[in-house]
């Protein structure tokens, strides 16, 4: 079983993420919606190590449910997983994986990491309007960052971190999500 800790923090990332309370609660896992989109969140033994069947299992989940995002918590990933996970990305699906570890304390909070917006799809267009910039120009973040992971993000997605300096106020940066 979880620590408690691994549960708040799962419980304030999908919070995070727009999602309220879940829609089907099971053992092993809980599908949360909201208006457009639905989230499927799958629990493993915390000494499993994801295998591709966990991954065929998990995408046949996805499929029946029309979801087409999921996170996983298991103790690890086998490589043939991993690599399976990343496939999925070409049929729209989009699956995190994260270890109880990662999941102990929320980075959201943390003092040192500065708050990440996901803009929208109208922002991150009058953002390279705005700027006469185009995706290229924007420097990147990888798909695997903890914060691009904990907030859901896909590639192509535009990041808005804003960084506190004490001495000039807030300040705005922007990163690319890319694989």
């Amino acid at each position: 079983m979880y620590d408690a800790r691994v549960f708040a923090t799962l419980r304030k990332m999908i919070q995070r993420r727009g999602f309220d309370t879940p829609a089907i609660i099971n053992e092993s896992h809980t599908l949360f919606c909201k208006p457009g989109k639905r989230l499927l969140m799958y629990y493993l033994e915390i000494d499993t190590k994801a295998g591709v069947g966990v991954v065929r299992e998990i995408t046949k989940k996805m499929h029946a449910l029309e979801v087409e995002d999921a996170i996983i918590i298991c103790g690890s990933t086998t490589p043939p997983a991993y690599t399976a996970f990343r496939d999925l990305l070409s049929q729209n699906l989009h699956i995190t994986v994260f270890s109880p570890a990662s999941l102990m304390f929320d980075i959201f909070e943390h003092h040192d990491v500065p708050h990440h917006r996901i803009l929208s799809a109208a922002e991150k267009h009058t953002l390279l309007i705005s700027q006469h910039l185009q995706e290229s120009d924007l420097p990147i973040i990888r798909l695997d960052d903890a914060m691009a992971k904990y907030l859901g993000a896909r590639v192509s997605d535009v990041f808005e971190i804003t960084r506190i300096r004490p001495n000039v106020g807030a300040h705005f940066y922007y990163r690319i999500v890319r694989e």
